[in-house]
This record gives structure tokens, sequence and C-alpha cells, in this order.
């Protein structure tokens, strides 16, 4: 009712003679309206296209637009309104003409030769008296929609002509059309040009876009862009600080190339505009600016050093987490790029662990450090500045020192007795997770030097000692991979092995020592999150370990660790009254265990000492049933497991 009611407002103010009320009414309908509506209002709509009243017929083209938008049947209907739109671009109203322009693109955008007409009618000189005609709407999309050459010089030829329109706006999308073609540097001169002009406007936002376009045109042709440079370095002056970031950045682009052929007085000048600015500046321009400076030293590897000490002072003031990762996230990528850099750029990363701030930025700096050490030859230097954050870091940290020494350590074999002797110290950490690392590494590297000193000691002559040098010592990368590579299974699953271990009483009880190969495997755990909908909470499916039910059994538990488990595979239908299923578990010492899982689907019933009779097929028995354990009850829609323990003389691990 409350719709309705609204509506009918609406048609009743559309029909009144106050111009204003009209407008306002076709403005609210456009967007409330749906295609079965639209014949009901279409007739006032056309009338207020051609209304002599301007804010009428603007807001009868802004429904036009509006609603050819919202349906394909809308915008059948609104392709009818041919004669109105060009009646309406023949008004002496600038917004007019650019409204009515719009719609009758809208109109013919599926029709290629419509568009060139468009195009080729409307860019005469005088066809249009309004300055708001712009090249994305009216010669863009007419170069993109055609395919002949020389329709495509003749929209660029009036683009050029389109630079030197009194209207800022004409001129500046003029130059936006031209940079988005593919035209080549001395084409793009006269755009260079006009966007110098735009620089020194007195309006923020003809600045703002000029220094949007010349951006753009820096990143192909940065050379083009130096005579730029004087109204570029006093927009780093500017009040809105939008603009500084921006301008420091193209500036700095600009520079770099000027500094490649001439001298590098100029980077020197704009890095020290920006060290001057960067405090007041968005986290998003001062990202965009470290962007700006990652890109350029893969581009000029000769400026590496100063942009790694202006990022080094970056690193040092205190900033928000995204400004220094992109910092740091750069360095990494300099250094994958160009390994040669490693050495001064892993040792400005270590210095600023500490300037960090951020726990999860240091933790991801430590393992940047680790894994980078590789590429040089001596990381010694970097040892202090890496122990520093277990002296100064919270837990986290401290663990993710640890275990960046302990890499350093592996990569680098020279160091590995001083790093000993800082992993003594970490077994002293409350935390456990730390001394556990520490302890395993502490391992690790202890038995890789003691056998690096044996290997040294040897009593040999020397052309044997060499060989057995190279035979004994042991390799780096076997050092590394048991520092690097993590368990071969999940820690879920090493619990899971351990629990069935506990439950074997006769392992439990012999003197060999506890190994990953004396465990019992078990199989993986599978999890599959899915969401029921947009705000509910995940809900997560385990499969279950087979041999689960097998060893929380003791008796079952006590003939030891099971080769393989089968599927599951029904021994009855479902819709019967007792659903059977059976799995095989098979042993090494030719036993096998029939696992039968038991459902109760009668209504009132429960069974009681429920268990399987089996037989020999044709009456041969292969097996022998040495031990039987049934399910002592099973309530309604409920299921209990009973088990036959069969053995054979032959091998059965072949079944």
């Amino acid at each position: 009712n409350d719709i309705i009611i609204i509506t009918s407002s609406l048609m009743k103010d559309m029909t009144c003679e106050i111009d204003q009320y009209r407008a306002n009414a076709l403005r609210v309908l456009a967007r409330i309206i749906d295609p079965g509506m639209l014949s009901a209002i279409e007739r006032y709509v056309k009338q207020a296209i051609v209304d002599t009243y301007g804010p009428s017929s603007s807001a009868g083209l802004l429904a036009g637009i509006k609603l050819s938008q919202t349906s394909s049947e809308c915008a059948v209907m609104i392709r009818k309104w041919i004669t109105e739109t060009h009646q309406a671009i023949k008004s002496h109203d600038g917004m007019q003409q650019y409204l009515a322009l719009l719609l009758l693109y809208q109109m013919k955008s599926a029709d290629r030769l419509a568009v060139s007409k468009i195009v080729s009618q409307y860019q005469k000189k005088g066809s249009l008296t309004m300055t708001l005609i712009t090249e994305e709407i009216a010669i863009h999309p007419g170069i993109k929609l055609t395919d002949s050459f020389g329709a495509i010089q003749e929209g660029i030829n009036y683009l050029l002509i389109c630079l030197k329109h009194p209207s800022d706006m004409v001129a500046y999308e003029a130059t936006r059309a031209l940079s988005a073609l593919p035209l080549t540097a001395e084409e793009l001169k006269p755009v260079v040009y006009v966007l110098d002009r735009f620089l020194s406007s007195s309006k923020p936002c003809v600045r703002f876009a000029a220094l949007k376009t010349l951006s753009s045109i820096t990143e192909s042709f940065p050379a083009l862009t130096v005579r730029c440079n004087d109204n570029l370095e006093s927009l780093t002056e500017d009040e809105n600080f939008t603009i500084v970031s921006m301008a420091l950045t193209t500036l700095l682009r600009s520079s770099m190339d000027v500094a490649k052929i001439k001298t590098e007085d100029s980077i020197y000048s704009v890095l020290e505009r920006i060290s001057k600015n960067v405090d007041e500046m968005e986290s998003e321009d001062r990202v965009s600016i470290v962007k700006s400076i990652i890109s350029l030293d893969i581009k000029y590897p000769s400026r590496h050093q100063t942009l790694l000490v202006f990022l080094e002072r970056f690193l040092m003031r205190r900033a928000p987490y995204d400004f220094k990762k992109a910092i740091v996230m750069g360095i990494v990528q300099w250094i994958n790029d160009r390994p040669e850099t490693g050495e001064n750029s892993l040792l400005v990363l270590s210095k600023s662990l500490d300037a960090c701030e951020h726990a999860v930025l240091i933790t991801e700096t430590l393992h940047a450090i680790a894994e980078l050490s590789r590429l040089i030859n001596d990381a010694s230097p970097l040892i202090p500045h890496v122990y520093n954050c277990f002296l100064l870091g919270d837990r986290c940290v401290r663990a993710a020192t640890v275990s960046s020494l302990a890499k350093i350590a592996s990569h680098q074999p020279h160091i590995r007795t001083s790093v000993v002797i800082l992993l003594k110290n970490c077994l002293r950490d409350d935390d456990d997770e730390t001394r556990d690392r520490a302890a395993t590494a502490l391992k690790i590297l202890t038995v890789a030097i003691a056998e690096e000193e044996e290997n040294i000691c040897s009593d040999v002559s020397q052309a044997d000692e060499v060989d057995q040098f190279q035979k004994k010592k042991p390799s780096e990368d076997d050092i590394a991979l048991q520092i690097h590579s993590p368990l071969s299974f999940s820690f879920n699953k090493l619990e899971r092995s351990i629990q069935a271990y506990m439950l074997d009483h006769e392992v439990m009880n012999s003197e060999d020592l506890l190994t990953f190969e004396s465990l019992p495997p078990v199989d993986d755990v599978v999890e599959d999150e899915q969401s029921t909908d947009n705000i509910a909470a995940l809900i997560r499916k385990r499969k279950v370990d087979p041999t689960d039910s097998v060893y929380a059994i003791p008796e079952l538990a006590a003939l030891g660790k099971i080769f393989r488990s089968s599927p599951s595979v029904h021994l009855t239908e479902s819709e019967t009254e007792y659903v059977v299923e059976c799995v095989k578990h098979i042993y090494s010492d030719n036993k096998v265990v029939l696992e039968f899982k038991v459902k109760n689907t009668v209504e009132n019933q429960r069974l009681s000492m429920v268990g399987v009779a089996i037989t020999g097929y044709n009456g041969e028995n292969i097996y022998d049933a040495i031990g039987e354990l049934k399910a002592p009850r099973i309530s309604y829609s409920c299921t209990e497991s009973c088990f036959i323990v069969l053995e054979s003389e032959e091998s059965v691990i072949s079944a």
C-alpha cells in the first residue's frame, strides 16, 4: 500500500504545472519503477525530454539513461525515443546536449556503423554548442568500434584539434583519450604540452587530473615528461597531499631517466623532497611511492645503493604496517631478481628488524633473511641483529628467531659453532615452542659439527685425507634438508599414532627405542569446509580413521600394527532391519580382523550380545577363527562393532 501511495504521488507531481516538481519526480521514478510501469509513464518522460524547461529535459534524459541500464525490456522501449533525443541535442543548453548525446550513444552502442555516423556527424565544428562534449563518449568509443584506419586517423586528428579547445574539460578529455591510444613519443608531445599547462592551473581538480594522466605517460615515456619537472617540483609544495605524493612519484620516474643520462643530483633532490613530505601522506600514497622506487631499481640497477639507503631511512621511521611491509617485500624482490645485491640488502633488513615494530612483519622478515642467506658468502654480520630479536621480541618472534638462526647456520657452515652457542642460550626460554625448536636445531647442528671435526682430524695421508673428507663430510644440503623440511605427517596424525602405540602393551613393555618407524601407521584425516550461508559458521566433516576402533580395544591392539584396512563393504541392503557393513584389517603376521558394523533399525528393540557367524567358501577353511568379540548391546538407530580374528598359515598381505 505504501508503494502504491508513493508512486501515485510521484506521478501526480509529474503532471503538475510546477516545473521543479516534474523534474524531481522524474528523477525519483526512474530509480524505483520496474519495466512493467515504464509503459505507464513513457508518454510523460518523452514530453519531459522535449520540454523547454532545461531541468525537466535533463531529468527526462537522465531517466532514459538510467532505465536503459536496468533491463533489456526498458532498453528496447527507450530505443524508440530517437526523435525526442535528436530534438534535445539541438537545444542551446550544454547540459541537455551532453545528456542527449550520452542517451543517443547508449541507443546505438550495439551498432558500430551507427556509432561511427554519430562521431562523424557531431565532431564537425559548430555542430554542438556545448562545452561538455567529451571524447570518452563521442570520440573514443567510435575509435574503438571502427575497423577502418582512415576513421581512426580522422578521430585522432579531431582529438588533436580538441587539445586547443578553450574549455579545460574538453582539452583534458582529449589528452586522456590520446594517452590511452598506442601512439609514439613524438605523437604524444602535444598531449604533454597541454598537461604541463594544466599543472599550473588554479583549480585543484585540474591539477590532479593532469597529474594522473601525466603519470601514466611517464611509465612508458619517462624522457618525454622531463619538460614538466619544473611544474612538478612546484606541486611538491601543494596543499593537497594527494597531489604532492603523485607529483613526487611522477617526478621520481622522470628524474631517474635524467639521472641516467646526465647527473645524479636530480634523483637526490627528489628523494629529499619525498623524505620531507612522507610523514604527511596517506598510507596508500606512501605505498605507491615505495612501489615506484622498487620498479625504478629494477629498471636502473646502477642506482640500487642510493635507493636502498633511502628505503632504510623509511624503514627506521614510525609508520603503518602496510607501508613497512611494502618496503620489506620490495627489498626481498630486489634480492630475488638480482642476487648480487643480497649482501647489502640483507644487512639492511637485519638492521631494521627492531624498526619493523609489528610482530607479524618481524616474523616474515626473519623468515626472508633465513631463506635468502643462501645467496651470500658470509652471513655472520646478520647474526647479532637476528639474535637481538630473541632478546627483545615476544614468544612468536623468539620462536621465529630460533628457526632463522638454524636455517642460516645450515647454509653457512663456518658460523655453526657461534650459532650453537646462541641456541644453547635459547634452551632456557619460557616458551615451550621456542625451547623445542632450539633443541631440535641444536641436535642437528651439533652432529654436523662433530662429523666435520672428525673428518678433519682423521690420521690419513694428505691425498687420502682429501678423499676421506669429501666422502665423510656431511652435505650442507642434507643438513639444510633436516632443518628446513617439515615433518612427513601432521601433528594430529602423530598424536593419533602415539595413542595407538600406547595401547599396544607388548610394545610398551619392550626396551626398543621409540622411533618414527616403530609408530603404527594411521590414515589421514580429511577435513572439508563448507559454508551453509553467508553468515553461518563453517561445518567441518571429518573422515574417521578405520583403525581407531581396533586400537581402542586392548585385546585387538595387542595383535600389533595393522598393515592396511580395506574400504567398508555393505553386506546387507539399507532397507533391512539390521544393516551390516564389514571392514577387513590385515596384519603382516598372517592375521585378519573382520570388523562388522551393525546398525539396529527396528524401533522399540534393543539387541544384546550381537555377533556374526562366518563359514568357509564351498566348505574350505583357509582361515581359522582364533577369537571373537561381540557387541554387548545395540539400541535403536545406533551402530556398534563386533570382531572376528582370523589366522592363516599362508601370507595374506596380498589379499
